[in-house]
Protein backbone atom coordinates (compact mmCIF):
# COMPACT_ATOMS: atom_id res chain seq x y z
CA UNK A 1 0.00 0.00 0.00
CA UNK A 2 1.16 3.50 -0.86
CA UNK A 3 0.85 6.13 2.03
CA UNK A 4 2.82 9.39 2.35
CA UNK A 5 4.28 7.57 5.29
CA UNK A 6 6.25 5.04 3.70
CA UNK A 7 7.60 7.90 1.58
CA UNK A 8 8.85 9.62 4.42
CA UNK A 9 10.07 6.63 5.90
CA UNK A 10 12.29 6.14 2.71
CA UNK A 11 13.39 9.91 3.12
CA UNK A 12 14.55 9.51 6.91
CA UNK A 13 15.96 6.42 5.98
CA UNK A 14 17.98 7.46 3.05
CA UNK A 15 18.90 10.97 4.72
CA UNK A 16 20.46 8.42 7.12
CA UNK A 17 22.28 6.07 5.01
CA UNK A 18 23.39 9.02 2.71
CA UNK A 19 25.53 10.38 5.75
CA UNK A 20 26.59 7.40 6.98
CA UNK A 21 28.06 6.96 3.27
CA UNK A 22 29.29 10.43 3.44
CA UNK A 23 30.90 9.72 6.27
CA UNK A 24 32.47 6.42 4.99
CA UNK A 25 34.30 8.59 2.43
CA UNK A 26 35.74 11.17 4.14
CA UNK A 27 37.28 8.36 6.15
CA UNK A 28 39.41 7.19 3.02
CA UNK A 29 41.33 10.85 3.27
CA UNK A 30 39.66 12.46 0.44
CA UNK A 31 36.99 15.17 1.05
CA UNK A 32 34.03 15.37 -1.29
CA UNK A 33 34.63 12.35 -3.51
CA UNK A 34 37.81 10.25 -1.19
CA UNK A 35 40.57 8.83 -2.38
CA UNK A 36 38.01 5.84 -3.56
CA UNK A 37 34.73 6.45 -4.03
CA UNK A 38 31.79 8.92 -3.31
CA UNK A 39 29.71 6.39 -1.95
CA UNK A 40 26.80 8.65 -1.72
CA UNK A 41 26.62 8.45 -5.76
CA UNK A 42 25.74 4.71 -5.32
CA UNK A 43 22.84 5.17 -3.32
CA UNK A 44 21.30 7.74 -5.87
CA UNK A 45 22.00 5.42 -8.66
CA UNK A 46 19.99 2.92 -6.13
CA UNK A 47 17.14 4.99 -5.29
CA UNK A 48 16.19 5.84 -8.99
CA UNK A 49 16.55 2.72 -9.65
CA UNK A 50 13.34 1.72 -7.24
CA UNK A 51 11.11 4.43 -7.89
CA UNK A 52 12.57 6.79 -11.07
CA UNK A 53 11.64 10.22 -11.22
CA UNK A 54 9.59 10.09 -7.67
CA UNK A 55 13.00 9.49 -6.59
CA UNK A 56 14.54 12.76 -6.98
CA UNK A 57 13.12 14.88 -3.80
CA UNK A 58 14.95 11.95 -2.10
CA UNK A 59 18.19 12.67 -3.51
CA UNK A 60 17.83 16.35 -3.73
CA UNK A 61 17.61 16.38 0.13
CA UNK A 62 20.40 13.14 0.57
CA UNK A 63 23.00 14.98 -1.71
CA UNK A 64 21.61 18.73 -0.02
CA UNK A 65 22.54 17.29 3.44
CA UNK A 66 26.01 16.20 2.77
CA UNK A 67 26.52 19.70 0.85
CA UNK A 68 25.60 20.83 4.15
CA UNK A 69 28.38 18.51 5.70
CA UNK A 70 31.26 19.17 3.49
CA UNK A 71 30.76 22.92 2.72
CA UNK A 72 30.49 25.77 5.60
CA UNK A 73 28.46 27.24 3.14
CA UNK A 74 26.49 29.02 6.18
CA UNK A 75 28.75 30.19 8.27
CA UNK A 76 28.86 33.71 9.72
CA UNK A 77 30.20 35.81 6.97
CA UNK A 78 29.84 33.64 3.99
CA UNK A 79 27.67 35.30 0.65
CA UNK A 80 23.35 34.27 1.43
CA UNK A 81 22.85 34.32 -2.07
CA UNK A 82 25.83 32.15 -2.80
CA UNK A 83 25.66 29.53 -0.20
CA UNK A 84 21.63 29.45 -1.02
CA UNK A 85 22.84 28.81 -4.66
CA UNK A 86 25.51 25.87 -4.11
CA UNK A 87 22.81 24.29 -1.34
CA UNK A 88 20.82 23.95 -4.88
CA UNK A 89 22.97 23.84 -7.38
CA UNK A 90 25.45 21.43 -5.93
CA UNK A 91 22.09 18.33 -5.48
CA UNK A 92 20.71 19.12 -8.62
CA UNK A 93 24.07 18.62 -10.62
CA UNK A 94 24.29 15.05 -8.89
CA UNK A 95 21.38 14.06 -9.72
CA UNK A 96 20.07 15.51 -13.03
CA UNK A 97 22.82 12.75 -14.67
CA UNK A 98 22.02 9.96 -12.59
CA UNK A 99 18.17 10.48 -13.38
CA UNK A 100 18.94 10.71 -16.75
CA UNK A 101 21.03 7.68 -16.70
CA UNK A 102 18.45 5.58 -15.11
CA UNK A 103 15.43 6.68 -17.24
CA UNK A 104 17.60 6.09 -20.58
CA UNK A 105 18.26 2.82 -18.98
CA UNK A 106 14.61 1.77 -18.43
CA UNK A 107 13.98 3.10 -21.13
CA UNK A 108 15.85 1.01 -23.30
CA UNK A 109 14.82 -1.96 -21.80
CA UNK A 110 11.14 -1.41 -22.15
CA UNK A 111 10.19 -1.98 -18.20
CA UNK A 112 11.61 -2.70 -14.53
CA UNK A 113 14.92 -3.06 -14.17
CA UNK A 114 16.01 -6.84 -13.44
CA UNK A 115 19.71 -7.36 -12.03
CA UNK A 116 19.42 -11.08 -12.81
CA UNK A 117 18.85 -10.47 -16.60
CA UNK A 118 22.36 -10.14 -18.63
CA UNK A 119 20.70 -7.53 -20.67
CA UNK A 120 20.04 -5.27 -18.40
CA UNK A 121 23.05 -5.69 -16.15
CA UNK A 122 25.31 -5.03 -20.12
CA UNK A 123 23.07 -1.60 -20.69
CA UNK A 124 23.62 -0.33 -17.07
CA UNK A 125 26.99 -0.91 -17.56
CA UNK A 126 27.46 0.99 -20.61
CA UNK A 127 25.03 3.94 -19.41
CA UNK A 128 25.92 4.08 -15.94
CA UNK A 129 29.71 5.90 -16.69
CA UNK A 130 28.53 8.40 -18.77
CA UNK A 131 25.91 9.35 -15.71
CA UNK A 132 28.79 9.54 -13.73
CA UNK A 133 30.99 11.48 -16.31
CA UNK A 134 27.91 13.79 -16.34
CA UNK A 135 27.98 14.24 -12.62
CA UNK A 136 31.55 14.87 -12.54
CA UNK A 137 31.74 17.22 -14.81
CA UNK A 138 28.67 19.21 -13.56
CA UNK A 139 29.54 19.15 -9.74
CA UNK A 140 33.16 20.83 -11.16
CA UNK A 141 31.67 23.27 -13.36
CA UNK A 142 29.85 24.38 -10.29
CA UNK A 143 32.86 24.22 -7.81
CA UNK A 144 34.18 26.15 -10.62
CA UNK A 145 31.38 29.07 -10.57
CA UNK A 146 30.82 29.03 -7.25
CA UNK A 147 33.74 27.83 -5.24
CA UNK A 148 35.91 29.80 -6.76
CA UNK A 149 38.04 27.04 -7.70
CA UNK A 150 40.71 27.41 -10.96
CA UNK A 151 39.59 25.76 -14.00
CA UNK A 152 43.16 23.96 -14.27
CA UNK A 153 42.64 22.88 -11.07
CA UNK A 154 38.86 21.54 -11.90
CA UNK A 155 40.39 19.79 -14.94
CA UNK A 156 42.81 17.86 -12.64
CA UNK A 157 40.11 16.20 -10.30
CA UNK A 158 37.67 15.76 -12.83
CA UNK A 159 38.63 12.29 -13.84
CA UNK A 160 38.99 10.86 -9.73
CA UNK A 161 35.73 12.73 -9.49
CA UNK A 162 34.39 10.66 -11.97
CA UNK A 163 36.15 7.28 -11.00
CA UNK A 164 34.93 8.18 -7.29
CA UNK A 165 31.59 8.29 -8.72
CA UNK A 166 31.63 5.44 -10.99
CA UNK A 167 32.67 2.94 -8.40
CA UNK A 168 30.18 3.42 -5.74
CA UNK A 169 27.79 3.22 -8.26
CA UNK A 170 29.08 -0.04 -9.98
CA UNK A 171 30.01 -1.24 -6.85
CA UNK A 172 27.14 -0.33 -4.02
CA UNK A 173 24.12 0.98 -6.20
CA UNK A 174 22.60 -2.86 -6.41
CA UNK A 175 23.21 -4.31 -3.42
CA UNK A 176 21.89 -0.43 -1.85
CA UNK A 177 18.60 -1.04 -3.52
CA UNK A 178 18.09 -4.50 -2.03
CA UNK A 179 18.96 -2.93 1.33
CA UNK A 180 16.15 0.04 0.83
CA UNK A 181 13.96 -3.54 -0.37
CA UNK A 182 14.43 -4.91 2.96
CA UNK A 183 13.78 -1.80 4.85
CA UNK A 184 11.03 -0.86 3.01
CA UNK A 185 9.27 -4.63 3.91
CA UNK A 186 10.05 -4.08 7.67
CA UNK A 187 6.93 -1.22 7.11
CA UNK A 188 4.72 -3.31 4.66
CA UNK A 189 5.78 -0.25 2.14
CA UNK A 190 4.83 -0.85 -1.08
CA UNK A 191 5.73 2.02 -3.85
CA UNK A 192 5.59 0.83 -7.24
CA UNK A 193 8.57 -0.13 -7.41
CA UNK A 194 10.48 0.01 -11.24
CA UNK A 195 12.88 -2.70 -9.67
CA UNK A 196 12.14 -6.12 -10.12
CA UNK A 197 11.41 -7.13 -6.57
CA UNK A 198 10.18 -10.92 -6.38
CA UNK A 199 10.57 -12.90 -3.18
CA UNK A 200 14.33 -13.77 -3.49
CA UNK A 201 15.41 -9.89 -3.20
CA UNK A 202 13.61 -9.57 0.32
CA UNK A 203 15.10 -9.96 3.61
CA UNK A 204 13.05 -13.40 4.16
CA UNK A 205 15.26 -14.44 1.14
CA UNK A 206 18.34 -14.23 2.52
CA UNK A 207 19.01 -17.29 4.86
CA UNK A 208 21.76 -17.48 7.47
CA UNK A 209 23.75 -19.73 5.51
CA UNK A 210 24.37 -17.42 2.94
CA UNK A 211 25.48 -14.85 4.72
CA UNK A 212 28.00 -17.23 5.82
CA UNK A 213 30.10 -16.66 2.82
CA UNK A 214 30.72 -12.99 3.95
CA UNK A 215 33.35 -13.25 6.40
CA UNK A 216 34.82 -16.39 4.57
CA UNK A 217 35.22 -13.98 1.44
CA UNK A 218 36.48 -11.53 3.59
CA UNK A 219 39.04 -14.21 5.28
CA UNK A 220 40.58 -15.04 1.66
CA UNK A 221 40.39 -11.46 0.71
CA UNK A 222 42.62 -10.49 4.20
CA UNK A 223 45.08 -13.56 4.18
CA UNK A 224 45.91 -11.77 0.11
CA UNK A 225 45.65 -8.22 1.20
CA UNK A 226 48.37 -9.19 4.65
CA UNK A 227 51.17 -11.31 1.60
CA UNK A 228 50.17 -7.70 -0.28
CA UNK A 229 51.60 -5.93 3.31
CA UNK A 230 54.48 -8.34 3.87
CA UNK A 231 55.79 -7.97 0.12
CA UNK A 232 54.67 -4.89 -0.93
CA UNK A 233 57.03 -4.63 -3.93
CA UNK A 234 56.07 -8.21 -5.27
CA UNK A 235 52.39 -8.48 -4.75
CA UNK A 236 50.96 -4.49 -4.45
CA UNK A 237 47.28 -4.96 -3.98
CA UNK A 238 47.38 -7.32 -7.14
CA UNK A 239 46.49 -10.05 -5.45
CA UNK A 240 43.85 -9.13 -3.34
CA UNK A 241 41.86 -8.00 -6.19
CA UNK A 242 42.57 -11.86 -7.58
CA UNK A 243 40.88 -13.15 -3.97
CA UNK A 244 38.27 -10.92 -4.55
CA UNK A 245 37.71 -12.51 -7.98
CA UNK A 246 37.61 -15.66 -6.99
CA UNK A 247 35.38 -15.18 -3.93
CA UNK A 248 33.06 -13.64 -5.58
CA UNK A 249 32.29 -15.95 -8.50
CA UNK A 250 32.45 -18.51 -5.91
CA UNK A 251 29.75 -17.34 -4.15
CA UNK A 252 27.68 -16.57 -7.24
CA UNK A 253 27.75 -20.08 -8.08
CA UNK A 254 26.44 -20.75 -4.47
CA UNK A 255 24.06 -18.51 -3.55
CA UNK A 256 21.22 -15.84 -4.59
CA UNK A 257 21.55 -12.20 -6.09
CA UNK A 258 21.50 -10.29 -2.98
CA UNK A 259 24.02 -12.20 -1.01
CA UNK A 260 26.53 -11.70 -4.21
CA UNK A 261 25.67 -7.75 -4.13
CA UNK A 262 26.62 -7.49 -0.38
CA UNK A 263 29.75 -9.24 -0.55
CA UNK A 264 30.84 -7.28 -3.60
CA UNK A 265 29.73 -4.18 -1.67
CA UNK A 266 31.79 -5.64 1.42
CA UNK A 267 34.91 -7.02 -0.51
CA UNK A 268 35.14 -3.57 -2.26
CA UNK A 269 35.24 -1.33 0.60
CA UNK A 270 37.64 -3.67 2.11
CA UNK A 271 39.93 -3.09 -0.93
CA UNK A 272 39.77 0.69 -0.84
CA UNK A 273 40.78 -0.06 2.82
CA UNK A 274 43.36 -1.87 2.32
CA UNK A 275 45.07 0.65 -0.25
CA UNK A 276 44.87 3.79 2.13
CA UNK A 277 46.25 1.56 5.22
CA UNK A 278 49.17 0.71 2.92
CA UNK A 279 49.93 4.07 1.64
CA UNK A 280 49.24 3.30 -2.03
CA UNK A 281 46.89 6.70 -2.53
CA UNK A 282 49.33 7.81 -5.04
CA UNK A 283 47.90 4.90 -7.35
CA UNK A 284 44.37 4.95 -6.87
CA UNK A 285 43.18 5.13 -9.79
CA UNK A 286 44.58 1.60 -10.96
CA UNK A 287 42.65 0.54 -7.67
CA UNK A 288 40.29 2.43 -8.95
CA UNK A 289 39.77 0.57 -12.30
CA UNK A 290 39.95 -2.55 -10.64
CA UNK A 291 37.20 -2.41 -8.46
CA UNK A 292 35.05 -0.90 -11.04
CA UNK A 293 36.41 -4.07 -13.35
CA UNK A 294 35.55 -6.60 -10.68
CA UNK A 295 31.88 -5.06 -10.06
CA UNK A 296 31.50 -5.28 -13.67
CA UNK A 297 32.64 -8.59 -13.88
CA UNK A 298 30.01 -10.08 -11.08
CA UNK A 299 27.22 -8.52 -11.97
CA UNK A 300 27.42 -9.97 -15.44
CA UNK A 301 28.28 -12.99 -14.30
CA UNK A 302 25.99 -13.33 -11.54
CA UNK A 303 22.94 -12.38 -14.04
CA UNK A 304 24.14 -14.79 -16.89
CA UNK A 305 24.32 -17.50 -14.00
CA UNK A 306 21.27 -16.80 -12.69
CA UNK A 307 19.40 -16.79 -16.23
CA UNK A 308 21.15 -20.37 -16.78
CA UNK A 309 19.42 -21.09 -13.46
CA UNK A 310 15.74 -19.90 -14.61
CA UNK A 311 16.48 -21.93 -18.11
CA UNK A 312 17.17 -24.89 -16.38
CA UNK A 313 14.19 -24.93 -14.10
CA UNK A 314 12.04 -24.08 -16.49
CA UNK A 315 13.83 -26.81 -18.50
CA UNK A 316 13.18 -29.43 -15.26
CA UNK A 317 9.37 -28.11 -15.13
CA UNK A 318 9.08 -29.30 -19.02
CA UNK A 319 10.92 -32.39 -18.68
CA UNK A 320 8.65 -33.30 -15.51
CA UNK A 321 5.62 -32.79 -17.67
CA UNK A 322 6.81 -34.92 -20.49
CA UNK A 323 6.86 -37.73 -17.76
CA UNK A 324 3.88 -37.35 -16.13
CA UNK A 325 1.68 -36.59 -18.68
CA UNK A 326 0.74 -37.23 -22.49
CA UNK A 327 -0.96 -34.98 -23.92
CA UNK A 328 -3.02 -36.25 -27.37
CA UNK A 329 -3.52 -33.89 -30.24
CA UNK A 330 -7.19 -33.24 -29.43
CA UNK A 331 -7.21 -32.09 -25.88
CA UNK A 332 -8.92 -33.61 -23.43
CA UNK A 333 -11.07 -30.47 -21.67
CA UNK A 334 -13.92 -31.66 -20.42
CA UNK A 335 -14.03 -32.90 -16.84
CA UNK A 336 -15.17 -36.34 -17.30
CA UNK A 337 -12.48 -36.69 -20.21
CA UNK A 338 -9.96 -35.63 -17.57
CA UNK A 339 -11.10 -37.85 -14.94
CA UNK A 340 -10.66 -40.74 -17.46
CA UNK A 341 -7.41 -40.02 -19.18
CA UNK A 342 -6.15 -40.04 -15.10
CA UNK A 343 -7.81 -43.17 -14.59
CA UNK A 344 -5.72 -44.87 -17.50
CA UNK A 345 -2.61 -45.48 -16.14
CA UNK A 346 -0.46 -47.97 -15.63
CA UNK A 347 0.36 -48.48 -11.63
CA UNK A 348 3.70 -49.31 -11.95
CA UNK A 349 5.36 -47.26 -14.63
CA UNK A 350 3.02 -44.40 -14.89
CA UNK A 351 2.69 -44.94 -19.45
CA UNK A 352 -1.09 -45.27 -20.45
CA UNK A 353 -2.28 -48.84 -19.76
CA UNK A 354 -3.98 -51.34 -22.58
CA UNK A 355 -7.12 -50.83 -22.62
CA UNK A 356 -6.89 -46.74 -22.81
CA UNK A 357 -4.14 -47.07 -25.86
CA UNK A 358 -6.62 -49.51 -27.74
CA UNK A 359 -9.33 -46.56 -27.69
CA UNK A 360 -7.10 -44.17 -28.73
CA UNK A 361 -5.26 -46.45 -31.56
CA UNK A 362 -9.23 -46.88 -32.93
CA UNK A 363 -9.74 -43.37 -32.62
CA UNK A 364 -6.60 -41.96 -34.43
CA UNK A 365 -6.78 -44.67 -36.94
CA UNK A 366 -9.83 -43.67 -38.44
CA UNK A 367 -9.64 -40.07 -37.92
CA UNK A 368 -6.57 -40.32 -40.23
CA UNK A 369 -8.48 -42.32 -42.95
CA UNK A 370 -10.68 -39.26 -42.56
CA UNK A 371 -8.52 -36.86 -42.53
CA UNK A 372 -5.69 -38.05 -44.57
CA UNK A 373 -1.77 -38.52 -43.51
CA UNK A 374 -0.17 -41.44 -41.66
CA UNK A 375 0.80 -42.47 -37.64
CA UNK A 376 3.84 -44.78 -36.89
CA UNK A 377 2.94 -47.59 -34.97
CA UNK A 378 5.70 -48.72 -32.85
CA UNK A 379 5.91 -51.80 -30.56
CA UNK A 380 8.80 -52.34 -28.05
CA UNK A 381 10.22 -55.23 -26.41
CA UNK A 382 12.47 -55.71 -23.12
CA UNK A 383 15.11 -57.74 -24.13
CA UNK A 384 15.94 -60.72 -22.28
CA UNK A 385 13.30 -59.59 -19.07
CA UNK A 386 12.59 -62.98 -17.99
CA UNK A 387 16.68 -63.53 -17.40
CA UNK A 388 16.35 -60.39 -15.20
CA UNK A 389 13.45 -61.32 -13.36
CA UNK A 390 14.57 -64.44 -12.69
CA UNK A 391 18.36 -63.65 -11.73
CA UNK A 392 17.67 -60.45 -9.64
CA UNK A 393 14.01 -60.82 -8.65
CA UNK A 394 10.76 -59.06 -9.50
CA UNK A 395 11.57 -55.80 -8.31
CA UNK A 396 14.80 -55.57 -10.54
CA UNK A 397 11.91 -56.40 -13.18
CA UNK A 398 9.66 -53.54 -12.15
CA UNK A 399 12.59 -51.29 -11.64
CA UNK A 400 14.19 -52.18 -15.30
CA UNK A 401 10.21 -52.09 -17.24
CA UNK A 402 10.37 -48.11 -15.16
CA UNK A 403 13.39 -47.40 -16.63
CA UNK A 404 11.75 -48.37 -20.20
CA UNK A 405 8.97 -46.01 -19.60
CA UNK A 406 10.93 -43.14 -18.25
CA UNK A 407 12.38 -43.20 -21.59
CA UNK A 408 9.85 -43.60 -23.73
CA UNK A 409 7.72 -40.82 -22.64
CA UNK A 410 10.69 -38.57 -21.97
CA UNK A 411 10.87 -38.91 -25.68
CA UNK A 412 7.50 -38.52 -26.71
CA UNK A 413 6.99 -35.24 -28.65
CA UNK A 414 3.40 -33.22 -28.53
CA UNK A 415 0.55 -35.20 -29.46
CA UNK A 416 2.64 -38.74 -29.35
CA UNK A 417 0.87 -41.51 -26.85
CA UNK A 418 3.26 -44.05 -25.10
CA UNK A 419 1.37 -47.55 -23.21
CA UNK A 420 2.07 -50.53 -21.46
CA UNK A 421 1.14 -53.35 -23.54
CA UNK A 422 1.17 -56.13 -21.34
CA UNK A 423 4.47 -57.86 -19.38
CA UNK A 424 7.50 -56.47 -20.59
CA UNK A 425 5.86 -54.92 -24.13
CA UNK A 426 5.44 -51.11 -24.77
CA UNK A 427 3.08 -49.26 -27.65
CA UNK A 428 3.98 -46.27 -28.99
CA UNK A 429 1.41 -44.10 -31.47
CA UNK A 430 4.48 -41.55 -33.02
CA UNK A 431 1.73 -38.84 -34.64
CA UNK A 432 1.78 -37.44 -37.97
CA UNK A 433 5.28 -39.17 -38.60
CA UNK A 434 5.82 -38.94 -42.61
CA UNK A 435 8.38 -41.39 -43.46
CA UNK A 436 10.54 -44.13 -42.21
CA UNK A 437 13.48 -42.55 -41.59
CA UNK A 438 11.87 -39.71 -39.37
CA UNK A 439 10.35 -43.12 -37.41
CA UNK A 440 13.93 -45.08 -37.55
CA UNK A 441 15.79 -41.78 -35.87
CA UNK A 442 13.47 -41.68 -32.97
CA UNK A 443 13.29 -45.47 -32.68
CA UNK A 444 17.85 -45.55 -32.80
CA UNK A 445 17.46 -42.28 -30.29
CA UNK A 446 15.41 -45.04 -27.86
CA UNK A 447 17.49 -47.67 -28.00
CA UNK A 448 20.73 -45.44 -27.42
CA UNK A 449 18.90 -43.97 -24.19
CA UNK A 450 17.69 -47.18 -23.43
CA UNK A 451 21.39 -48.88 -23.37
CA UNK A 452 22.59 -45.41 -21.89
CA UNK A 453 20.85 -45.96 -18.86
CA UNK A 454 20.97 -48.55 -15.61
CA UNK A 455 18.49 -49.76 -13.37
CA UNK A 456 18.47 -48.57 -9.97
CA UNK A 457 20.10 -50.40 -7.44
CA UNK A 458 21.14 -53.00 -10.20
CA UNK A 459 24.11 -51.21 -11.92
CA UNK A 460 25.18 -54.36 -13.43
CA UNK A 461 21.97 -55.19 -15.39
CA UNK A 462 22.60 -53.79 -19.08
CA UNK A 463 19.23 -53.28 -21.02
CA UNK A 464 18.16 -53.09 -24.20
CA UNK A 465 14.83 -53.37 -26.22
CA UNK A 466 13.77 -54.85 -29.54
CA UNK A 467 10.95 -52.39 -31.88
CA UNK A 468 9.13 -53.14 -34.55
CA UNK A 469 6.85 -50.26 -36.44
CA UNK A 470 3.89 -50.11 -39.21
CA UNK A 471 2.67 -47.19 -40.41
CA UNK A 472 -1.09 -46.75 -40.58
CA UNK A 473 -3.49 -46.19 -42.68
CA UNK A 474 -1.93 -46.08 -45.46
CA UNK A 475 0.44 -49.29 -45.24
CA UNK A 476 -0.14 -52.26 -47.64
CA UNK A 477 -0.40 -54.43 -44.73
CA UNK A 478 -2.73 -52.58 -42.82
CA UNK A 479 -6.90 -52.57 -43.46
CA UNK A 480 -7.61 -51.70 -39.67
CA UNK A 481 -6.13 -50.99 -36.44
CA UNK A 482 -5.08 -54.23 -34.94
CA UNK A 483 -3.67 -55.28 -38.49
CA UNK A 484 -1.69 -52.05 -37.80
CA UNK A 485 -0.88 -53.75 -34.34
CA UNK A 486 0.09 -57.24 -35.90
CA UNK A 487 2.51 -55.77 -38.12
CA UNK A 488 4.61 -53.50 -35.82
CA UNK A 489 4.70 -56.96 -33.52
CA UNK A 490 5.70 -59.05 -36.55
CA UNK A 491 8.40 -56.41 -36.97
CA UNK A 492 9.25 -56.17 -33.65
CA UNK A 493 10.15 -59.65 -33.78
CA UNK A 494 12.14 -59.40 -37.31
CA UNK A 495 13.97 -56.85 -34.81
CA UNK A 496 14.65 -58.99 -32.30
CA UNK A 497 16.31 -61.66 -34.68
CA UNK A 498 18.60 -59.27 -36.19
CA UNK A 499 20.32 -58.44 -32.87
CA UNK A 500 20.77 -62.25 -32.10
CA UNK A 501 22.42 -62.85 -35.60
CA UNK A 502 24.64 -59.39 -34.75
CA UNK A 503 25.11 -60.51 -31.46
Amino acid sequence: MRTPFHYAFLLVFSLALQVALFQLSLSLEYHSHASFWYAPAGMSVALFLLLGHRAFPIVFCCVAATTLLNNPILAPGADPIRSLLQLLLFPLAHATPYWAGVFLLQRNIKGAFDPRKPGHILRFLLILPVAAAAAALLGAYVLHLLGGAPFAEIQDILATRWIGDLVAAVCLSIALAYLHLMALELVGADLGYQFVDEDDVHRKRLPLRDLLYLPLALLAFFASASLSYLYPDKFGLSFPVYAMAIALLAIIYKTRSPSVYLVLAVLTLALAYSASAFGLLVSAAEYQVAMIAVGSITYFTNAAVSSQRQALVHSEQVNKRLITEVKEKEALLANTENLRFKSSRDGLTGALNRAFFEDTLHRMYYQRVRDGGQHCLAFIDLNDFKQVNDRFGHHAGDEALKVIAWVLMGRTREGDVVARYGGDEFVVILADVASPSEADAIIGAWKEEVAANRVPGYPEIRLSISVGRAFFPDSLRVDNEMSALRAADEDMYADKARMKRAA
